[in-house]
Parts: C-alpha cells; sequence; structure tokens
C-alpha cells in the first residue's frame, strides 16, 4: 500500500482480481484507491468480466477502483483474437 497526496493506494496484479479477499483485504487496511492492471489483451472471455469485476469491487468495498487492460500492442498482428508483435 502507497500513501499518497490523493489518498492510500493499493494494487491487485491480474489474476488477483478474481479473489475478493485481495480487494476486501486492501480496504480493511485502508486502500482508498485500488488498481488493477493487467497483461492480457482484450478479444478474450477474461476482459467482458475486467470492468464488471472492478465496479463490483468497488462497490463492495467502499473503495475507488481503477482497472487496466491493454488494448493491444502497437506494430502487432492479430490472429484468432490474439495479439502478436512484430519486429
Amino acid at each position: 500500500m502507497f500513501e499518497t497526496k490523493y489518498g492510500r493506494i493499493a494494487i491487485v496484479i491480474c489474476f488477483g482480481r478474481h479473489q475478493p479477499q485481495n480487494w476486501m483485504m486492501y480496504a480493511l487496511n485502508g486502500a482508498e484507491i485500488i488498481f488493477n492492471p493487467s497483461a492480457e489483451l482484450c478479444g478474450n472471455l477474461s476482459d467482458k468480466n475486467w470492468f464488471i469485476e472492478g465496479r463490483a469491487e468497488a462497490v463492495a468495498n467502499s473503495v475507488y477502483t481503477v482497472t487496466v487492460i491493454q488494448e493491444k500492442y502497437e506494430n502487432s498482428i492479430k490472429i484468432n483474437n490474439i495479439f502478436f508483435l512484430q519486429n
């Protein structure tokens, strides 16, 4: 957890968002804003749940949540909804 001029910030990394206890632990310890970054690419089942889970945890724990998911890589190609980097 980080103390900033904007409030107490915590980070739930990637897959940890599926575990409600992660969000609750930070909220109970005083987090006001919880970030949830991920390296997943858009276009799979997970990204459909991404923003729903973030909002649900914000309401359940009375905190602000910031969910961050990458859309695609610059200079990439898309095959079957998966992005691959091009050199």
